[in-house]
C-alpha cells in the first residue's frame, strides 16, 4: 500500500460520509410529509407503512454513516502520521485535501494563499508521498487505521 493510496482512501472516505449525511437529511425532508393525519390504522401502503419504510431505510444509512465515520476517523489519523515530515505549506494542504475532501481554491481562500501556491503545494506534497517506501507505509499506519480496514475486508 502506497501513502497516495492511504490519501485517496481518505479523501474517498470524506466524500461518503458527506453523501450519506445527504441522504440522510433528503430521507428526513421527505419524510416530513410521512406521518401526517389520516390514512386509517390497516391496509397496504398506509402512512404506517411508510413510516416503517422510512425507519428501517434512515437505520440503514445511520448504520453505513457511523462505519464511514470510523473509517475516516482512521484514515485521518493515517494521513496526519504520513504528512507529518512535510514542510508546514503542503502539509496544510495535503491534510485539508485528503483529510476534509476541500478542493484546492477552497484551501487558498481558507489559508489565505493564491490558488497556484497551494497546486503547487499538493504536487509537492503528492511527489514526497510517492518517496516513501510501500514497507514503511504499512509500518507507519495506525492501529486504528489496520482494525478498519480489517472490518472492512
Amino acid at each position: 500500500m502506497t501513502a497516495m493510496d492511504v490519501m485517496a482512501a481518505c479523501r474517498r472516505a470524506c466524500q461518503n460520509t458527506a453523501r450519506l449525511e445527504s441522504m440522510i437529511d433528503d430521507l428526513d425532508d421527505c419524510a416530513t410529509g410521512v406521518g401526517g393525519t389520516g390514512g386509517g390504522t390497516g391496509g397496504s401502503g398506509g402512512a404506517g407503512d411508510r413510516m416503517a419504510a422510512y425507519m428501517a431505510r434512515k437505520d440503514e444509512l445511520l448504520r453505513r454513516l457511523n462505519k464511514e465515520r470510523r473509517w475516516l476517523a482512521a484514515c485521518r489519523q493515517a494521513v496526519i502520521l504520513l504528512t507529518s515530515a512535510l514542510p508546514a505549506l503542503p502539509r496544510t494542504c495535503m491534510r485539508a485535501f485528503y483529510c476534509y475532501g476541500k478542493s484546492a481554491p477552497h484551501i487558498a481562500r481558507d489559508e489565505h494563499y493564491s490558488d497556484s501556491s497551494v497546486y503547487k503545494a499538493l504536487a509537492a506534497g503528492r511527489a514526497a508521498m510517492a518517496l516513501i517506501p510501500a514497507a514503511e507505509v504499512e509500518n507507519a499506519l495506525p492501529a486504528c487505521y489496520r482494525r478498519e480496514m480489517e472490518d472492512l475486508c
